[in-house]
């Protein structure tokens, strides 16, 4: 079976450490992640087009079902 990995940055790194397979809100993100909210938000919108995170209503979000590996980086799940 063929992986496709996607390559992330820093930022993308330091919001995906606090995500999991259970929704959490973009302010626990913040906190955990130590990143302003604009940061937090705009890498949570570009991880969310990658196929990386996805947003399950009212600014909660978790690793996307699909998602095990990125960058070579194993995901909680």
């Amino acid at each position: 079976q063929i992986k496709e990995m996607v390559a992330v940055d820093g930022n993308e790194l330091s919001v995906l450490k606090h995500l999991g397979t259970e929704p959490l809100h973009v302010d626990e993100i913040c906190r955990a992640s130590g990143l302003a909210a604009a940061v937090v938000n705009s890498t949570l919108t570009v991880l969310e087009l990658k196929g990386v995170v996805r947003q399950f209503g009212n600014l909660n979000f978790a690793i996307a079902r699909n998602t095990r590996e990125v960058a070579g980086i194993n995901l909680r799940g």
